[in-house]
């Protein structure tokens, strides 16, 4: 089941119908809701362009800091822009301790935890990416959330009334031929506005990277903040996360706005 906008859908569509292609060929990535490289070098610029052509969207993930000019310069070249957003990475070991101690502290009585599971219904995969989109985070879709296409988590907060308050995702989003093959990446970290203040934030992403490492197996977390997002940025780095200078992520498109908040 898919959710969003039309072009929304459609990506979420596409990289669903590609999903082997992205897990199986050298120099591809799987960014959640389209396609994507982590080494530019093995796929190459031809099928970068050709992507561009048929979606109008390509991802780039955990490249090198060097390569930004040029990427950006050459894709200015093709009509297109990139947004980039702050790399924060840890080895397991390093985001493990805080983030469990995250979430060993008691829930406030009025909430309760869950992770989605591959057996729920279709209502609660769109409640939740309707939360998603609610603040403006563009979602996966519900094959994604669920883990149905790969290892996944998507663990989520619910309130005394049973309305979802918080949510996060982990997912593995790179091949064998990557050196990230085992790295997860956390993120569609939402907390409704009236909840705010109460350290779901926290918790729900500090779940997500407990689950990445003890039920997915990732070696190494990374998650993705805009550079003008400070309370997000202090979030992660509660969990352990780091800012990594030498590397950077982003999204090549000619939207007005950038792809997700």
């Amino acid at each position: 089941m898919y959710f969003g906008t039309e072009t929304q859908v459609a990506l979420q569509r596409r990289t669903e119908e590609l999903y082997d292609w992205l897990y199986t060929t050298a120099g591809c990535c799987h960014p959640g809701r389209f396609c994507g490289t982590d080494n530019l070098q093995l796929l190459g610029w031809q099928a970068i362009e050709a992507a561009l052509r048929r979606d109008k969207v390509f991802g780039f993930r955990l490249l090198p800091a060097a390569e930004r000019a040029p990427i950006s310069g050459r894709l200015e070249a093709l009509g297109y822009r990139l947004d980039t957003w702050n790399v924060f990475y840890a080895d397991a070991l390093d985001a493990l301790t805080p983030s469990r101690a995250f979430v060993e502290e008691i829930l406030p009585s009025d909430l309760d935890e869950h992770v989605l599971a591959p057996g729920d219904s279709n209502e609660r995969v769109s409640e939740i990416q309707k939360f998603m989109a609610e603040n403006s985070i563009a979602p996966f879709s519900s094959r994604m959330l669920m883990g149905d296409l790969g290892p996944s988590a998507t663990p989520y907060i619910r309130d005394s009334a049973g309305r979802i308050v918080a949510c996060a995702h982990a997912y593995l989003p790179h091949n064998r031929h990557s050196a990230h093959e085992k790295t997860a990446w956390v993120g569609l970290v939402a907390v409704a506005e009236q909840q705010r203040g109460r350290r779901l934030g926290g918790r729900i992403n500090a779940r997500a990277i407990c689950l990445a490492i003890q039920a997915l197996g990732a070696d190494a977390i990374y998650e993705l903040v805009a550079s003008d997002n400070a309370p997000s940025q202090r979030m992660i780095e509660s969990c352990g996360l780091q800012f990594r200078s030498d590397l950077f992520c982003g999204i090549a498109t000619t939207g007005e706005q950038r792809f997700t908040k």
